[in-house]
Order: structure tokens, then sequence, then C-alpha cells
């Protein structure tokens, strides 16, 4: 039972968040088949956000994950590829004299594409 009196608090705190590739395959050899278990996380941070409570703050990570996790069935000597993460960080302004959109009175625009593309292999072998 809470007194009538009694408060409450709140307090922060600090995590650890990880961004970045993992993964692994597992190879099972099934009758001349090679069955492969494929699990893979990718994690992205995409902002940091400060949090303010009672006169402290803390930083909180927004991110966004992407995972794999499937049985495959190789033949001998063959090679699987996994592809589709693609992360876009093409940054764009627009620059000129009045609108920006404006081409005759010198509006334009510039660009920088920068596009990452993970891409992961396995061959499959048996000895």
């Amino acid at each position: 039972m809470l007194a009538t009196n009694a408060g409450s608090s709140s307090s922060l705190s600090p995590g650890v968040v990880m961004s970045g590739f993992m993964g692994s395959v597992t190879p099972k050899i099934i009758d001349n088949r090679i069955l492969l278990h494929v699990n893979f996380l990718l994690q992205t941070l995409l902002s940091i956000t400060t949090i303010n409570s009672n006169g402290s703050s803390i930083q909180a990570p927004k991110t966004s994950s992407t995972s794999l996790d499937d049985t495959v069935t190789l033949q001998n000597n063959s090679t699987l590829v996994l592809s589709g993460y693609v992360d876009d960080a093409t940054q764009r302004t627009r620059n000129g004299v009045g609108s920006a959109l404006n081409w005759l009175l010198g509006g334009g625009g510039d660009a920088v594409v920068e596009k990452t593309h993970v891409v992961v292999t396995v061959e499959a072998h048996t000895l």
C-alpha cells in the first residue's frame, strides 16, 4: 500500500547501441545436398535525439534493423549470392538568384550521390 503523500521518481539510464552487419552461416550435409542455415542482421543508426528529464539529459538513438533467417539448399560447388541492402546517402542542394528552380535566372542544383551496397556470397563445397 502506498502512502498518500508518497512521491515518485524517474531516472535516465544510458545504454549501448550497436550498428553494423553481423551474420552466421551453418552448413549441414544431407544426401549430397548442402543445407545452409543463414542468419544475418543489419542495424543502421538513423539519428540521435536528446531527452531531458528532471534536469538530466541523455542521448537516445533511433535505429533501423533488417534481418534474414532462412535455410537454403545448394548443390556442391555452387554459390549463394545474398544482396538487397542499399544505403542511399544522396544529398541535393538548390542554388540560384530568386528561385533556385528558375533556370533562366541562373537557378540550378548540386548533388552528391553516395550509395552503399552490401553483397554476401557463400560458396558450398564438400570435401
